[in-house]
């Protein structure tokens, strides 16, 4: 019954071979029209089938050009390449057809050309490689590098580039797509990761390193994050593929397995904060205890948030989108910071080195023009120190630099710490204000204490039970 439909079918299909074909090529997976079926392999078997009939029908009607002109027609000139090299074995045949398409000026042939290379190769292997690789293929180091991308990213490709010398050697890293097996050493990692960086290609290299991240000891992925820093500072645009952002995170979860040193962190840290998730702003951050060792990372971090006070914000540029988001990042990094300065594992302070990192900061806040909102925030991380031996809040220490200093902004600071580490205050029903009652009682029983031996500091207390 079917017969006189086929019949007309077949009156229908197009005499241009090309447009008989080309929407074999234009989809992964085209429909046939034969019935569905839920054995995939076998769908698979009956498309490929149909394109290598195509591509024969194509080659016997009009040869080579041909099938140039399908390539440069279809939506997925690679696909073409991949079921033509099942059906072209002559050597000679499949020199020409390299010779015509890795250096054209067509993207389609090019791309074409790298899947025959990729799918011969697959085929026949490296004696397959090493007769190809002659005059006339090798004879323009463009086309041999051509050649090269169409073959496996793998240490035995890599070691046949080195051999053709460093010029072809070097653009062939500049322009392979990395990506290796699981089962890759890691030596192999090691080798594709340093090349590229020394290819200026880091981005690359941390999307690489974030799939095999396992295998890579600590100091290569600093080198690699050292790199992507100084990629991006230099003006390289911030990829937009949401496979950044992904290799980031992965590769920033993995610095303290791999032994990466607490310096390292924080200073890695404190460059791409602004391009890892909020979740990664924790109290753990090995940058907040580098704040409380680098009175230096201290100052930035308060120029990055704040203009400099004789500042003319008429006549200063707009801030960047990525200065924005580092002064976003270094508030919320400034106010999650509790470890003061000079603490001790026990849980004591030493006093010397507190005041130490004091000066040191507030010498460099003034040397940036920000003096007073470094002093503040200075204040505020001296309000979570713990209370003295004695019994009376603040700790010795700190007592010291309140008096010694006598500024003004960094007693305010203090006192906005206290009242900001409260949180929030629940209450019952008809409490009224006792619980504010007690705190003010406690901080002039600590400025009673200390009005003899700290004036300074029981002033500011009387200020803060007021």
């Amino acid at each position: 019954m079917l017969a006189p439909l086929v019949e007309v079918q077949d009156r229908l299909l197009p005499t241009d071979l090309i447009a008989r074909y080309a929407w074999l090529f234009d989809d992964w997976s085209p429909n046939l029209g034969t019935a569905w079926s839920d054995d995939l392999a076998a769908i698979d078997t009956a498309v490929e089938e149909a394109r290598r009939k195509a591509i024969a029908d194509l080659l016997q009607a009009n040869a080579q050009e041909g099938l140039i002109k399908l390539v440069r027609t279809v939506k997925y000139p690679g696909l073409v390449g991949r079921d033509a090299a099942d059906i072209i074995h002559g050597v000679d045949e499949q020199r020409t057809l390299l010779m015509t398409t890795l250096l054209s000026a067509t993207a389609s042939d090019r791309i074409f050309g790298r899947s025959l290379v990729s799918r011969w190769h697959e085929s026949l292997d490296e004696p397959w490689a090493d007769t190809m690789l002659t005059t006339p293929i090798s004879d323009d180091p463009k086309r041999t590098v051509a050649f090269l991308l169409g073959l496996p990213f793998a240490r035995a490709i890599w070691n046949r580039a080195s051999r053709f010398g460093p010029d072809i050697e070097e653009s062939y890293w500049r322009e392979a797509q990395p990506w290796l097996p699981r089962e890759t050493s890691s030596d192999d990692v090691t080798y594709a990761l340093e090349h590229l960086m020394d290819a200026d290609r880091a981005v690359e290299a941390l999307h690489l390193l974030g799939s095999r991240i396992d295998v890579v000891p600590g100091a290569l992925i600093v080198s690699v994050l050292d790199a992507v820093r100084d990629a991006l500072i230099a003006g390289v645009p911030l990829p937009s593929s949401q496979h950044f952002d992904f290799d980031l995170e992965r590769v920033f979860e993995r610095l303290d397995g791999a032994g990466v040193s607490q310096n390292d962190k924080a200073r890695l840290e404190w460059f791409f904060l602004p391009l890892l998730s909020p979740g990664r702003l924790t109290p753990t951050l090995a940058l907040h205890h580098q704040l409380a060792r680098d009175p230096a990372l201290f100052a930035e971090v308060i120029s990055a948030i704040y203009m400099a006070r004789s500042s003319d914000r008429s006549k200063e540029s707009a801030p960047t989108e990525q200065e924005r988001a580092r002064a976003r990042v270094a508030h919320k990094l400034l106010s999650s910071w509790h470890i003061m300065p000079g603490s001790l594992p026990d849980g004591s302070t030493n006093g010397q080195a507190l005041a130490s990192w004091v000066d040191d900061a507030r010498a460099r806040c003034t040397a940036a023009d920000r003096q007073a909102k470094g002093d503040q925030h200075i204040g505020q991380v001296l309000a979570t120190g713990l209370v003295g031996h004695d019994g009376i809040w603040p700790q010795p220490a700190v007592r010291d630099l309140i008096e010694r200093l006598a500024s003004a902004d960094l007693e305010a600071g203090i006192t906005s710490g206290m009242f900001n580490a409260r949180g929030t205050v629940v209450k019952a029903p008809n409490e009224g204000g006792a619980q504010e009652r007690a705190l003010a009682n406690r901080y002039r029983g600590y400025a009673n204490a200390l009005a003899i031996t700290h004036p300074q500091t029981a002033s500011m207390l009387r200020r803060m039970a007021d």
